[in-house]
């Protein structure tokens, strides 16, 4: 009986534990981005928040990740590479558009916002015709 229960605690952190990263090994490189499969987020970036209600009545829905270093530590901005793989995922940068420390990037009809602070980095979907 005991083993049992211990086994039924054990499940779960298991399966959670599977689930929990789509970083490679060593938490470089990119993941998939959970607003949508197409956008990539950094391989360290960490899911903390879906945005779902904001103010900003251009925004259709948005994640909010935290940047993690391979050793656990808060990371700063995405490296320079990450904005190569974007680019090179077929995401074109709207230079014009930038506003700060947010950029915009459009592939195929779908525009989509980068909001870098210290430590974290917010995704948002824009909606279609927005004025931003």
């Amino acid at each position: 009986m005991k083993r049992l229960s211990k086994l039924m605690l054990l499940l779960p952190l298991l399966v959670m534990s599977s689930a929990c990263s789509a970083a490679d090994s060593e938490g470089k490189g990119q993941a998939q981005g959970s607003l949508f499969a197409d956008f990539p987020v950094p391989g360290y970036a960490s899911q903390v928040g879906v945005i779902t209600d904001t103010a900003n009545p251009n925004i259709r829905q948005g994640v909010k990740y935290e940047l993690q270093s391979a050793d656990g530590a808060q990371a700063g901005d995405p490296p320079k590479d990450y904005w190569e793989q974007l680019q090179a995922a077929g995401w074109s940068e709207l230079k014009e558009d930038r506003i700060g420390h947010v950029q915009f990037f459009r592939k195929e009809g779908t525009t989509v916002a980068v909001e870098l602070h210290e430590g974290t980095m917010e995704v948002y979907e824009m909606k279609e015709g927005a004025d931003y």
